[in-house]
């Protein structure tokens, strides 16, 4: 009823190596406080790369406590103030 299955060992040097590519290269280590960092881009990718960049982040945040961001999403009536559309990241502390 059971076929018996015989296990076929393959000597390999090492597992693959797990590919780590950020989309998003955000020198946000070299912003000093007050400074912000303008991602600009249409209304449309905007919302779909916000989620990934705050995340990114967040990351760094918890890695750094002493420094904060804030990362909002420049649409709408914001944009036609500032100028530009995408996604802004500020240093608040």
């Amino acid at each position: 009823m059971n076929e018996e299955i015989t296990p076929v060992i393959v000597k390999d040097t090492t597992p693959p190596k797990r590919r780590s590519s950020w989309k998003w290269n955000l020198p946000l280590n070299k912003l000093n406080k007050g400074e912000m960092l303008r991602l600009e881009m249409t209304e449309e990718k905007a919302r779909d790369s916000a989620r990934t960049i705050r995340t990114i982040v967040y990351r760094l945040q918890k890695k750094t406590p002493a420094k904060r961001f804030t990362v909002r999403l420049v649409v709408g009536q914001l944009a036609s103030e500032l100028k530009w559309t995408g996604i802004g990241v500020w240093r608040v502390r």
